[in-house]
């Protein structure tokens, strides 16, 4: 069985300064140590900064993220070594966006909080952490290879 070479980033965006930020998740994805991964996970607030507050009902903000979210994605496809590596943008407790090969697509969710993808051939279960105990039995029965909190 190939072995999934999996990553999470640990961004330190700034609130609301998407365009930074997304610069900013490019850089770290240069980084050698990530060339050849099977999986990069971007976490809840890695490209808007966190809790928006105010900015989440700002139309203008809205467009820009998705404006900034399809360009990151379509950079991150051009500079893929071979389009296999998956990218899962954790955007909340109910979002999850996944891309791959410059293409973006939100992911269904099995159950709220549950959501699973297979990459590199393998099954790969996300629980948002505010719903792990609920979804502890659904984990088993998926026998999945890896859980992300």
């Amino acid at each position: 069985m190939k072995q999934l070479r999996a990553h999470m980033l640990q961004p330190h965006p700034r609130l609301g300064d998407i365009t930074t930020n997304s610069e900013a998740i490019l850089t770290a994805l240069s980084d050698r140590a990530l060339a050849g991964a099977d999986l990069v996970v971007i976490p809840r607030g890695g490209l808007t900064g966190g809790p928006l507050a105010n900015l989440a009902d700002d139309r203008a903000f809205q467009l820009a993220l998705r404006d900034t979210r399809a360009a990151l994605i379509s950079r991150l496809g051009e500079q893929g070594e071979n389009g296999e590596t998956t990218y899962v943008f954790a955007a909340d407790a109910s979002h999850l966006w996944v891309a791959r090969a410059g293409q973006l697509t939100a992911l269904a969710a099995i159950t709220p909080g549950l959501w699973q993808l297979t990459c590199a051939n393998r099954a790969i279960a996300f629980v948002h952490s505010s719903h792990i105990a609920r979804v502890l039995g659904t984990l088993v029965d998926l026998q999945v290879d890896l859980v992300v909190v």
